[in-house]
């Protein structure tokens, strides 16, 4: 990043030169979302969209996934079960639903995330339904839509952006804790709690360190434009939508005079 006159590594590698405020940069998300344990059943399918919708190549997908340890079975099952609906190939043909990661490099530090993931004890499931074998195996970089359960924090899939079809999922005990891990990121561009307790979901919301945080719901499907977008911390500076990225092209003008001046004093 340019910064103040000096150049600092960004999150990517990339340099950015980030002095015009209005130009917000969105850099790596990191997105994490709390469950708490009276989260609906239908919510799966959302999430599922929240988290893998364009396989899961979107700044503001669900990227960590914390549960409340009293849901956590049932809410892996049914995020597997909206992960078994999924058809994976050709994005071109009307019956897929979910299409390749966007080229080979990419594809590989989602597997080599999911593979460390397995390596260091934790479990995952892939789910999906592929019509066309030999085109997922050798025709395109194509990942099925995988659960990383029981995710160490210090996983490279906890703490750094995946950006694909990839979910480390963890367990919490009391909402104190839900909010500790929320915030254990580097990044903060979205978050999302789901919960039935609208009371416990605002009192969770407004302790999370992200630019964004949606209730019940999660992604660009479920933005309000309305309201600012941007994130904290690492994921960037400067907003987009909303009456605070119209400022962002405002230049403010201060007038000052001696006391009573403006008056008639």
């Amino acid at each position: 990043m340019y910064i103040d006159g000096q150049v600092r590594p960004a999150a990517d590698g990339a340099v950015y030169d980030i002095r015009n405020p209005a130009r917000p940069e969105m850099l790596a998300g990191q997105t994490a979302a709390a469950t708490a344990r009276d989260v609906d059943d239908a919510a799966f399918t959302r999430m599922y969209w929240g988290a893998f919708a364009s396989s899961g190549q979107i700044c503001m997908a669900l990227k960590r996934m914390n549960v409340h340890e009293s849901r956590c079975d049932e809410v892996l099952d049914g995020f597997t079960a909206a992960c078994d609906r999924a058809v994976i190939g050709d994005g071109l043909l009307p019956e897929t639903t979910m299409g390749p990661v966007n080229n080979a490099p990419q594809l590989k530090v989602v597997t080599d995330m999911i593979a460390e993931a397995r390596a260091k004890g934790a479990k995952v499931r892939q789910s999906g339904q592929v019509p066309d074998e030999a085109l997922y195996r050798g025709g395109g970089d194509f990942q099925k839509p995988a659960l990383v359960h029981d995710a160490d924090p210090a996983l490279s899939i906890v703490k750094d952006e995946q950006f694909g079809p990839a979910l480390p999922i963890m367990k919490f005990a009391t909402e104190d804790a839900a909010v500790a891990m929320a915030n254990d990121s580097d990044y903060g561009l979205c978050s999302s709690v789901w919960t039935d307790d609208a009371a416990r979901a605002a009192r969770i919301a407004r302790r999370i360190e992200a630019g964004y945080t949606y209730l019940n719901n999660h992604g660009p499907t479920a933005q309000d434009g309305r309201g600012p977008f941007g994130g904290f911390k690492l994921s960037g500076v400067g907003r987009n939508l909303g009456y605070d990225s119209v400022l962002a092209f405002a230049e403010p003008h201060s007038i000052s005079g001696p006391a009573g001046f403006l008056l008639g004093e």
